[in-house]
């Protein structure tokens, strides 16, 4: 396992949710701004998950010839310990260890394919969305709710973090959907 100093997946996960606090304490009628927040944020998200893509492959061939070092030097190693050799970006909080719940995020090779397309999708939606003139500061702020609920689910190494980001990414689907996605058939 490699740590990293600079937590560069809690950037990826927390911008676009403090991104939406902020829009949320805008006025209703302060849309471009809410919009100009909205594709910052998605603009830095995109911006850390490229930066996380292209620079995967170093993190985790120094962990991996460091892990093959070792085994050539007569320690065995299973496949958990490869596995863990293949996550990079790691950050670990303990938040409840008594029964074993840490805050944990990682990438590995599946991982970081899907954190860059979730930046691409992020950056489109609100390019897409921005025409929107019903709600926009809603609109926005619970796209990136939605936005930080899928990232969250595809760094988390941690089961019940999994489940957090996940119900995170649910309830702004639901909001997006209900009040956005059907306004043909409202009229």
């Amino acid at each position: 396992m490699q740590a990293t100093a600079f937590p560069v997946l809690s950037l990826i996960v927390f911008v676009p949710i403090v991104a939406a606090v902020i829009i949320l304490f805008l006025n209703r009628e302060q849309s471009d701004l809410a919009r100009g927040i909205a594709i910052t944020a998605a603009g830095v998200c995109f911006t850390l998950s490229l930066f996380v893509y292209l620079t995967y492959n170093d993190q985790v061939s120094s962990v991996v010839a460091n892990q093959e070092l070792i085994q050539q030097a007569g320690a065995e190693g299973s496949a958990t310990d490869m596995f863990q050799a293949a996550v990079a970006f790691e950050e670990q909080v303990d938040w409840i260890p008594s029964i074993g719940i840490s805050y944990h995020l990682g990438v590995d090779g599946l991982s970081v394919p899907m954190v860059l397309l979730t930046g691409m999708v992020a950056v489109a939606g609100v390019l897409v969305s921005w025409k929107i003139e019903d709600r926009t500061r809603d609109f926005m702020a619970f796209f990136l709710l939605l936005v930080a609920g899928v990232y969250g689910v595809f760094v988390s190494l941690d089961l019940f973090v999994l489940f957090f980001f996940y119900e995170l990414a649910i309830f702004p689907m639901y909001l997006l959907i209900a009040t956005w996605g059907w306004v043909k058939l409202r009229e």
